[in-house]
């Protein structure tokens, strides 16, 4: 689409004539007046129809219009979906600087959850109390913390985006909270019993991948991309991780250091090379 086409195709602000007519409210007529403002049908008391002449009420309509028409002209925001909105503008832009576990994972929990759940509803209409109110529903059906707290990441950024964009005033999943009543599964720890038991019943590989893991910290991903080039004497370089059987960067340049080796556990490298 060219730019003049583009540009023909954009909405604009009408001018506000409005409608003024006689009705019954509370027993006694008024003047009411009936005009359209984002998209939506709305409309005011002017006063009593046996105090306020029609020129009078005409005038009042004016004033009360006069705000709205000083807008006349300016572009409406196009008519959007949640879903038009993540399909079209969010994930493209998002992909370009995802890594690919992360497009994987997000793109996933994005299309079953948020896509699945608000994809007709219109982008103009979504509130923060419809979004914190759908993370509470989402926690009630037994979602895990970690699931419902990565849909509250990925509604603030989708959001953000629609506001930075122009197509909403705020971000309404800027203050959104996980909801408290969820519980966190309680975590087991190795103890030195249990972790002296496990290297002794591993070949030599096995155990050098579980000292790196246990003692240095590193993840699976960072210690099956390691190559002998990032092997130092005394520590490793990560530089890089493997995913679905893909070299993969880190999550962050945070995630590119320098990992300190044990005694015990550069003498299984040097057996190991």
């Amino acid at each position: 689409m060219t730019i003049q086409a583009h540009a023909a195709r954009v909405r604009r602000r009408r001018f506000q004539r409005g409608s003024l007519q006689k009705r019954k409210s509370g027993g006694s007529w008024h003047w009411i007046v009936f005009w359209w403002e984002d998209r939506r049908r709305r409309s005011q008391l002017l006063g009593l129809y046996s105090e306020m002449s029609r020129p009078e009420a005409l005038a009042a309509m004016g004033k009360l219009l006069q705000p709205i028409n000083a807008h006349a002209g300016d572009p409406l925001p196009p008519i959007c979906t949640v879903g038009d909105w993540i399909r079209d503008t969010f994930l493209p832009f998002s992909r370009r600087k995802w890594k690919l576990s992360t497009a994987s994972t997000t793109g996933d929990r994005i299309r079953k959850h948020l896509l699945a759940d608000l994809g007709t509803l219109e982008i103009q209409t979504i509130t923060r109390d419809l979004l914190q109110r759908y993370l509470e529903q989402k926690a009630a059906d037994g979602l895990s913390f970690s699931v419902v707290d990565h849909l509250r990441w990925d509604l603030r950024a989708i959001f953000r985006l629609a506001a930075q964009d122009g197509l909403l005033a705020t971000n309404p999943a800027e203050m959104l909270f996980t909801p408290r009543r969820l519980g966190t599964a309680s975590r087991r720890i190795l103890g030195s019993a249990q972790v002296q038991a496990l290297l002794e019943v591993l070949d030599l590989r096995e155990q050098l991948i579980v000292r790196l893991a246990l003692f240095s910290g590193m993840r699976p991903g960072e210690i099956l991309a390691l190559q002998w080039k990032h092997v130092a004497e005394d520590h490793v370089e990560v530089v890089h991780r493997l995913y679905r059987g893909k070299l993969d960067r880190p999550k962050s340049e945070r995630s590119q250091r320098t990992v300190a080796l044990s005694s015990t556990t550069r003498t299984v490298i040097q057996r190991w090379r």
